[in-house]
């Protein structure tokens, strides 16, 4: 009998596993592999087009915007900031091969500068941008005023600032940065 055969489990309502051969196994991966290198290969050559790009991924779209690491330099010399269309998503550092690598774009396709303006003046990504903002600020008061032992009166600005962000993004974002600036310590 082969040792690999599985057999049936009537109790049980999942197909039983399949098993795999050595040489599907490799058919397989060297597709994958193909595949990514072509992947990798696309977006090597957007980026060289323009450094705003149009990825799709297997959840949506989102820009990634190829420029100079600054901040930590140490991880890298380049850094892709993703722009969703509800506002930024992140970014990621490392080399242009790095980056190319990481990203799982199915589709990819260089963006003008008209394009990249019209996608970041949505109303939906101007809201989405007034939100990253509001975070910043929350997380910025909560680690500075634990850090200056003024807790406390950080929790207490953050639920008004909560309370008024439904209405007024800017203002409950202002109020945060007001707050720390205020702070004398904080200099």
């Amino acid at each position: 009998m082969n040792p690999m055969a599985v057999t049936a489990n009537p109790g049980n309502a999942r197909p039983p596993p399949t098993v795999v051969d050595d040489e599907s196994f490799e058919l397989e991966s060297a597709r994958y592999r193909r595949e990514a290198k072509e992947r990798k290969a696309s977006i090597l050559a957007a980026w060289r087009t323009s450094p705003a790009i149009l990825v799709t991924e297997s959840w949506g779209e989102r820009l990634a915007i190829l420029s100079g690491e600054m901040s930590t330099p140490e991880y890298g010399p380049m850094r892709a900031t993703f722009l969703s269309p509800d506002g930024p998503s992140g970014h990621d550092v490392g080399t242009v091969d790095e980056l190319a690598t990481r990203l799982g774009a199915t589709t990819v396709r260089p963006m003008g500068e008209l394009e990249v303006m019209a996608w970041t003046s949505t109303p939906k990504y101007l809201e989405g941008c007034q939100a990253v903002a509001f975070i910043q600020a929350d997380n910025a008061i909560r680690y500075l005023g634990g850090k200056l032992g003024r807790t406390d009166e950080a929790y207490r600005v953050l639920a008004l600032a909560r309370e008024l962000f439904s209405s007024d993004r800017d203002a409950a974002t202002a109020m945060l940065e007001q707050t720390m600036a205020a702070w004398p310590e904080a200099a």
